[in-house]
């Protein structure tokens, strides 16, 4: 008996063993000896083993076995014999590469199903195996580990006698290659579930091959390429069959409309109809859902008029595929005379009907008759029933119609917790989330989605950790909606931390992902991190591009929205609506004017797009502040389209800075009419008074204000420290730091007033005192979170703030002081754009 041992050292080194035995004992003695051999080996530094034997292993508990190792990448075996992997391997976790050739029997089957655990980071598998003794189901279930290459060759002496059943599960794999001469005909029985596989089937001829077989072996060749999504092959072999029978012409059809491709299904069909093979039952229904596929009305008709012609109409398989056609144009009236008039309805028959009552809102009534009606609902006609209560809004009754149901599978569990999620039911969401027997990954995104909606990112944050926690690995959706919260709320640190554990754990940096990413960092005000991760992605599209520019223009760097809006063209990205609005919000930033005007007019000369109504309200704005109030006035009367609010309000926020009351009460007019309840206009509009001194008008419009039940929206700041959002209201008195805080204000404006510092006094618009006046300026929430931030963070920490409104001219200057005397740069972004403030000066130039 001679045995070959190799192993392969990390310093490249290796060592051969060659040992004869000979067999004097039973199988186990033998095993036994070969096992203390093994153990004695040093495998601390080894990195591939290859073991090659030459005899049969015992059918009884003994096998071999091979130690732990952290360092084996690549582990081959050969044997003529089943072997029981559970036993026979360690555990390996830098596992990439297992090579095996066995035989495959009943005893053996578990080789499969058990082994992935072990070896969690394996890539590539080859296994060559014996199929012909093997009954019952071998299955290659590779859910748990990253596997992306398989190599499959299973042999069968006679495939017609073979009992064997291989079900494939990868739902990571890439690369898979069969080789086999019977490949269709095992293949074919079990299913495979495959997705995103390329497939090699080797380097012999599949057209020579597979014509000498019979019409049944080729169309279970092509029911597997069906299977795979793979019909170029099968359109190959097709095209060359002198006479294929009615099963591959079917086979064929449903292979193209499955696929996705059901233009080639429709004119197979009527390549069909001239071939002496007549379209049977098998063949309507995927030429019907062919017509669904197209939404083509006029011939699926057509192809429903055929149907009486052959005899076929009753049939349930047909009538079905009818039912989700008629029912996916809307015309429920036709979907369900075609149902009431089948002879036999089976569930499938009752639960398309009943999607295609819900498919709108209007026939929800309907279904619900059909539901009740229906005998023997299964879980599928209860899931299609809640959802479209939810989709209806009637999550109460989706809810109720739950707790009916005798039996409960994830997906209707996911339904009602997204409704909750959709309806801002957060805090019943949560509840029915924590009591939710089952999760999985679709649970957690609706979860965090849904806190992210009505922006409590703690709480999301903190289920997402819990999440991780758990092992269920976040996927694309988890980081947009976490990213998205952070851009809302400005966590920087947080959105740190959520870049820094999408690199650590290797997650593709798509284009989605990325331009999240880009968003985040402009709304946070670190520009220098957004367009670090703008130049890393590849092939950016138009939406990242946006992104990018959106973020200079926010910020304030206008000339490199410019140069970024011509890079971009350049490089021959097509610039789209949304592109244009940023370079005119840069331009409104900067005061361009000219080169505003110049994008403006290429929209339609140059790149065919039509100016929409926000593109008109930027060029009011741009216009308004430059102070050719006139002009934007002209351009709102020539406007193509009806002005909406944003137009009036630019040029009622361009009359409040050149101080132009009559046109402003233009603007106010327009308002009004358009039944705008925002109270922000109106105080606008109060305030112009106020600047005029008119306070008989001040107190007019605050008497409007109080009838139409508005008031003026009110100031909130907030600001991250520690990872966790403070947010600030003027005037707060409910902080728990609030006494530090105050005693923070009244010394930095100590500090200040020793720096010559006065504060605005025309920006409070009441007719009160001055010492009034200095009191209500000296506690807008942006001071309030300045504050918190200059005692919470260490010296020379960049202040971050989000508010809620337009920074007033008083905070504008403080924070301006603040930078420079307490040596900090302070970040605050408004509602229209951001403010860098750094050594007493604003990046936007005091032009805001």
């Amino acid at each position: 008996m001679r045995w070959r041992l190799q192993f392969f050292l990390q310093d490249g080194s290796q060592s051969i063993v060659k040992f004869r035995l000979y067999m004097h004992g039973s199988h186990g003695q033998t095993l036994s000896r070969i096992n203390g051999f093994i153990q004695n080996v040093v495998l601390r530094n080894v990195v591939e083993i290859d073991l090659g034997f030459l005899f049969n292993f015992p059918a009884d508990d003994d096998c071999l076995k091979i130690p732990h190792s952290q360092s084996l990448k690549v582990l081959k075996v050969r044997s003529e014999d089943g072997l029981k992997m559970p036993a026979f391997i360690g555990c390996f976790p830098s596992l990439r590469v297992f090579d095996v050739k066995v035989s495959l029997t009943e005893s053996g089957n578990e080789l499969i199903t058990n082994l992935f655990p072990c070896i969690p980071a394996l890539e590539k598998m080859s296994l060559v195996g014996d199929l012909t003794n093997c009954i019952g189901e071998i299955y290659v279930n590779i859910g748990g580990v990253a596997l992306k290459h398989l190599e499959l060759e299973l042999l069968i002496d006679n495939c017609d006698d073979c009992d064997a059943m291989v079900v494939i599960d990868a739902p990571n794999l890439k690369y898979l290659r069969l080789q086999d001469r019977f490949l269709a005909s095992y293949l074919v029985k079990n299913k495979p579930l495959i997705s995103e596989v390329r497939l090699d089937v080797g380097e012999y001829d599949i057209m020579t091959r597979s014509l000498h077989q019979s019409s049944f072996a080729v169309g279970n060749f092509v029911t597997c390429c069906a299977n795979l999504g793979i019909m170029n092959y099968a359109t190959q072999l097709f095209d060359q069959m002198p006479q294929p029978n009615s099963f591959v012409w079917n086979t064929m059809i449903r292979g193209f409309q499955q696929n996705h491709q059901p233009r080639y299904a429709l004119d197979l069909f009527e390549r069909m109809r001239v071939e002496p093979v007549d379209p049977d039952c098998f063949t309507f229904p995927f030429v019907i859902r062919a017509c669904t596929d197209l939404m083509e009305d006029v011939r699926g008709k057509y192809i429903h008029g055929l149907l009486f012609k052959v005899g076929l109409e009753l049939d349930t398989f047909i009538g079905t595929s009818l039912i989700e056609f008629y029912g996916n144009l809307g015309d429920t009236k036709a979907a369900r005379s075609v149902f009431d008039e089948l002879p036999m309805k089976d569930k499938v028959a009752w639960t398309v009907m009943l999607s295609s009552c819900v498919n709108e809102c209007s026939d929800l009534q309907a279904a619900r008759k059909l539901f009740y009606r229906m005998p023997g609902k299964d879980i599928v006609s209860w899931n299609i029933m809640i959802f479209q209560y939810i989709k209806a809004g009637e999550v109460q009754n989706a809810y109720e119609l739950f707790t009916l149901a005798p039996v409960k599978d994830l997906l209707m569990y996911n339904t009602v917790l997204g409704g909750h999620a959709r309806h801002g039911e957060v805090d019943v969401m949560v509840k029915f989330f924590n009591d939710m027997p089952m999760k999985d990954l679709v649970s957690w995104n609706t979860v965090i989605g849904g806190l992210v909606r009505v922006k409590r990112v703690k709480e999301a944050m903190n289920h997402f950790r819990q999440m991780l926690s758990e092992n269920i690995h976040p996927n694309e959706i988890t980081f947009v909606s976490l990213l998205a919260a952070c851009a809302q709320v400005g966590a920087l640190d947080t959105g740190r931390w959520l870049h820094s554990y999408i690199d650590r754990n290797n997650h593709r940096l798509d284009v989605v992902v990325g331009t999240v990413l880009v968003d985040m960092y402009s709304k946070c005000g670190d520009l220098e991190s957004a367009e670090y991760v703008f130049n890393k992605l590849q092939d950016p599209d138009v939406i990242a591009w946006n992104a990018m520019l959106m973020g200079f223009s926010m910020n304030g760097q206008s000339k490199m929205t410019l140069e970024l809006f011509t890079r971009m063209k350049v490089e021959s990205v097509k610039p789209n609506e949304i592109t244009i609005l940023g370079v005119l919000c840069a331009c409104v930033h900067a005061g361009f004017v000219n080169e505003g005007q110049q994008v403006f007019d290429s929209m339609v000369k140059d790149l065919g797009l039509a100016p929409r109504v926000e593109h008109y309200g930027c060029m009011v704005d741009l216009l308004g502040r430059a102070g050719l109030l006139d002009e934007a006035y002209e351009l709102i009367q020539g406007m193509p389209m009806e002005p909406h609010t944003g137009v009036w309000g630019a040029l009622l926020g361009a009359c409040k800075l050149h101080k132009k009351v009559e046109l402003a009460e233009t603007a106010i007019k327009h308002l009004n009419e358009l039944e705008h309840e925002d109270g922000g206009y109106l105080t606008m509009m109060s305030n112009i008074y106020a600047n005029a001194g008119r306070w008989d008008d001040v107190a007019r419009t605050r008497e409007v204000m109080r009838q139409k039940g508005v008031d003026k929206l009110r100031g909130c700041s907030s600001i991250e420290v520690n990872g966790e959002i403070h947010e600030f209201g003027a005037e707060d008195k409910v902080h728990p730091r609030v006494e530090e805080i105050h005693e923070m204000i009244d010394e930095i404006l100590s500090r200040l007033r020793i720096a010559g510092h006065v504060a605005s006094r025309n920006e409070v618009f009441f007719d009160v005192e001055d010492e009034e006046k200095d009191k209500v300026l000296s506690y807008h929430s942006e001071k309030m979170a300045v504050a918190f931030g200059l005692i919470s963070t260490a010296k020379g920490t960049v202040i971050r703030v989000v508010n809620n409104l337009r920074i007033c001219g008083d905070c504008h200057n403080v924070m301006k002081l603040i930078s420079n005397t307490f040596e900090r740069e302070i970040v605050i972004r408004d509602r229209s754009r951001f403010h860098h403030f750094k050594k007493g000066c604003c990046s936007c130039g005091d032009y805001w």
